[in-house]
């Protein structure tokens, strides 16, 4: 909470274990570094990329909900996976299921990449 250090750009993966932020959990169960999680993408984000990727991540959630939003007032097939980008911006803030390498990584990742790519061919 008072150490400042990587406050711009980040400690890295599991900056939270050497910056002593779990510190008993860390003497009772001796865990893998790994097996360390803060239970927030948000704040898994802020330790980890630090307010820069913060900030971006946010830039990539509000541009994607901004695309679903529009997609569903024009009621388009994608209209359908509006429910599912408000759902897992949710679950950002509560839950580490949109970080590293599990299953809501891998949704926010397609999910980003159709709202990025134009399928129109001109």
């Amino acid at each position: 909470m008072f150490d400042q250090r990587g406050v711009l750009f980040g400690n890295g993966a599991g900056g939270y274990y050497f910056l002593h932020l779990v510190p008993d959990l860390a003497k009772k169960w001796l865990p893998k570094e790994e097996s360390l999680h803060l239970h927030s993408t948000v704040l898994m984000t802020l330790v980890d990329q630090g307010i820069f990727g913060f900030v971006l991540l946010l830039i990539v959630c509000y541009r994607m909900y901004l695309y679903y939003r529009t997609e569903f007032q024009k009621n388009s097939p994608d209209s359908i996976l509006f429910a599912v980008v408000v759902f897992l911006i949710f679950v950002i803030q509560v839950d580490t299921f949109a970080y590293l390498g599990t299953l809501g990584y891998t949704i926010l990742g397609l999910l980003i990449a159709r709202a990025s790519v134009d399928l129109k061919i001109a």
